[in-house]
């Protein structure tokens, strides 16, 4: 059965718990093993895409291990089901009226790495015009940006970049989501909008530093590896 999710992690970032009605059940195989899938007619949980780790959290009491987002029609991407996977049955049925909750640390430290990911790719475009960023693996430990192109100095771009991260740490660069045309953006301070269905802060100082792990390049294809260390102000 297919059924229509409301995201509402996309417009509620910093909402940790609701409630939710519950559409369907299913049991199924994932992973290798056997599990069941709780589809409710909305929901907080953001889905593992998008280069962002899968939240994790509680419905009612049973603890939600994965979830995982289902695109029901490739010509329209707003029609999505979110499966929230559970590796019990649950012990209440379709049409129960559930509470859900987000796991705060996790969901903020997820929510964190993506940001930083679209700051360093919008700060890394800036300090050096011939990169340009195609994907965000935004993972905790293994965090990265990776880029068409590749950097005159590693050195130097490594050296101005961390002053260009602290800095707009320093002066509270806005973090905003924008509406375009039907298109979900980030708006990062002014310098950068890129289509993107992660979860966001609302300002750069949420951060308190952005750190390049490394700094690869090869064949006009630079990855640059970042780790961030939180403010743990999660009330946006």
């Amino acid at each position: 059965m297919q059924l229509v999710t409301n995201p509402l992690y996309m417009i509620h970032q910093y909402q940790y718990e609701s409630t939710a009605k519950v559409t369907d059940i299913q049991q199924i195989e994932f992973g290798g093993y056997n599990v069941y899938s709780i589809h409710v007619d909305e929901t907080i949980f953001h889905p593992q895409g998008g280069g962002q780790r899968s939240d994790k959290g509680r419905i009612n009491d049973m603890e939600v291990d994965f979830v995982q987002k289902e695109v029901l029609d490739p010509t329209n991407p707003n029609l999505i089901q979110i499966n929230h996977i559970v590796k019990e049955k649950p012990d209440f049925e379709i049409g129960s009226m559930v509470i859900l909750r987000v796991d705060e640390e996790w969901r903020f430290q997820q929510m964190s790495l993506h940001s930083a990911g679209h700051i360093l790719a919008a700060l890394a475009e800036e300090i050096e015009p011939n990169l340009k960023a195609v994907q965000g693996h935004h993972f905790p430990g293994e965090a990265k940006v990776t880029f068409i192109g590749s950097p005159i100095d590693e050195d130097k771009l490594k050296l101005m970049l961390e002053e260009r991260l602290d800095e707009v740490i320093r002066n509270s660069m806005p973090l905003t989501i924008v509406d375009e045309s039907g298109v979900r953006k980030l708006d990062v301070g002014g310098l950068t909008k890129e289509a993107c269905g992660g979860t966001h802060l609302t300002n750069a100082n949420q951060i308190s530093s952005i750190k390049i792990r490394n700094i690869k390049s090869k064949k006009q294809k630079t990855q640059i590896g970042y780790e961030i260390i939180t403010t743990l102000n999660q009330k946006g």
